[in-house]
């Protein structure tokens, strides 16, 4: 009798989902990732695309995966802005206050005093037009509308699975047709935060 197992399929999300859609531990020796598990999970979603839906339950786990992942980047993007902010606009104010108090000293010659208000203007110019302050706090709140969007869907796929377990075979078309539109809906609300559309927190509450 044969009891070799049957290799696990490698392009497979679900083998790092768990059943309730979190992140469950995986072999990754001998791979490029193994050291950084957010890359790992970013080569499994993308060997999804243009495949077919399995079942409700894997739907549900890929989206709660991908939803975790661009909070994630969102939250590592907000970072970045912040520290942008700071490293660019640290030195113009820096720069423009030792331009002001040069410029009321005689022995400053009028060149230097130029060129430190020139490189403050520069700096604060930058910061205006790369918008990193603005940046940082949107980058925030999509962070939080993807991790609100996660644990919704974490929410109907836990519920998903008390009623299929509730109703019996003969009432899983029912649950299956139900939360297939809650799929849908998902999907729509997914769709709106990749157009940049962040809702408000009483049309999020609401929904």
């Amino acid at each position: 009798m044969d009891t070799t197992k049957p290799a696990a399929a490698p392009g497979s999300v679900v083998s790092l989902l768990g059943a309730a859609g979190t992140l469950a531990p995986v072999n990754l020796a001998g791979t490029p990732y193994r050291r950084n598990p957010i890359r790992a999970l970013r080569a499994q979603l993308e060997a999804q695309v243009g495949r077919p839906a399995e079942t409700v339950e894997t739907t549900m786990q890929v989206m709660v995966a991908e939803c975790d992942l661009r909070a994630y980047e969102s939250r590592r993007a907000s970072e970045w802005w912040g520290r942008m902010y700071y490293v660019l606009g640290a030195p113009a104010a820096l720069l423009a206050t030792v331009a002001g108090a040069t410029a009321l000293s005689d022995s400053v010659p009028p060149f230097v005093i130029s060129v430190l208000a020139l490189a403050s203007a520069g700096l604060t110019t930058l910061v205006t037009f790369l918008n990193t302050n603005t940046n940082r706090d949107r980058n925030l709140e999509l962070s939080a509308a993807w991790s609100e969007l996660a644990d919704g869907v974490r929410v109907n796929l836990l519920n998903y699975t008390a009623e299929r377990c509730a109703v019996g075979v003969a009432g899983e078309p029912g649950v299956h047709h139900k939360y297939s539109r809650v799929i849908v809906d998902m999907h729509a609300r997914k769709a709106k935060l990749l157009r940049g559309e962040i809702p408000s927190a009483q049309s999020a509450g609401a929904s």
